[in-house]
């Protein structure tokens, strides 16, 4: 039923694109503002959950210690990063974000083959690659935007790598779909809700303001797939997640209208605070994206297996 809206959602857009319906960018960016606040980061917010899912059957209640632990050191990794080697550190992010979209959009991929691996970066990374190619400079402005002219990387640099990258995933972006629809066409099974919308995302990403694009795939698509993953796997209901992630969406809205204020205030953002605000935001997004891969691929532990890790831990 999802798939079955988004795509309906996607196909009246591109309708109205096609027919000369502009939007304002500062819509697009109260509008994405919006859905992130009330969906992006309640998706992605809880990911202590999905720690002590895992941590907790293996060291009691020292997991929290280990998680929070873990968490941080990597987010201090990507602020080091940035600061030392910002173009390898751009690369990075761009991967490990397409990795995680691809692998969360397609659970089915093989745990152990490479080819799941390459394959879940190069379809997961679409809504990177086509704007890239197709929309290069609107990229590079909103990387000056956010990518302060201090960092001693270029957002020219960026979208550069961006587009090299593009060239290489997305051949094997295309062999994936055709994979894709001959494994499930083999299985007796229709293989047009993920082919149609994979098709309707392409032309998407291309035609539609990057702003737009990435808040309808990222809010509409993936962080509404994530919460359901997230209700269910730690067996929620309905009123108990939507009192979870309460306090992240207000405390979200809230920072929102703090910057709103600020920026209608006629204040100017300092080169240094927009970019400490760009490397805070992808210094939490990159545990998150890797909590949430690494643990996908990882097989359910059985009883005698918690047994004998505690035991090698001990």
């Amino acid at each position: 039923m999802h798939n079955l809206i988004f795509c309906t959602v996607c196909a009246s857009v591109l309708s109205l694109v096609g027919l000369g319906l502009t939007v304002d960018p500062v819509i697009c960016v109260v509008a994405l503002g919006v859905a992130v606040c009330l969906i992006g980061v309640p998706h992605g917010g809880l990911d202590s959950l999905t720690g002590k899912q895992w941590l907790a059957p293996l060291v009691g209640t020292h997991w929290n210690w280990l998680f929070f632990s873990g968490y941080l050191a990597i987010a201090a990794l990507v602020v080091i990063g940035w600061m030392a080697v910002p173009l390898w550190t751009a690369i990075l992010f761009y991967l490990v974000s397409a990795w995680h979209f691809g692998w969360e959009d397609d659970e089915s991929r093989s745990r152990m083959r490479v080819w799941s691996h390459l394959a879940a970066i190069a379809s997961g990374g679409l809504v990177i690659w086509i704007p890239a190619l197709c929309r290069p400079l609107e990229m590079q402005r909103i990387l000056e935007w956010i990518v302060p002219s201090s960092m001693p990387t270029s957002s020219g640099e960026i979208v550069s790598v961006a587009i090299v990258l593009s060239w290489i995933f997305l051949p094997i972006a295309i062999a994936d779909f055709g994979l894709s629809v001959a494994n499930t066409a083999s299985r007796r099974l229709s293989p047009e809700p993920r082919l149609a919308r994979n098709l309707l995302l392409v032309v998407l990403f291309a035609s539609t303001p990057i702003l737009f694009s990435f808040g309808l795939y990222f809010c509409g698509w993936h962080s509404i797939r994530g919460l359901a993953k997230l209700q269910k796997e730690h067996r929620m209901s309905s009123r108990e997640l939507f009192f979870a992630v309460l306090p992240l969406s207000l405390g979200a809205i809230g920072m929102a209208g703090v910057a709103t204020w600020f920026w209608s205030s006629g204040r100017e953002l300092s080169a240094e605070l927009s970019r400490s605000l760009f490397i805070g935001l992808s210094a939490i997004a990159v545990p998150h994206l890797l909590l949430h891969g690494v643990v996908g691929t990882l097989p359910r532990l059985e009883a005698d297996d918690i047994d004998l890790a505690r035991g090698l831990i001990r």
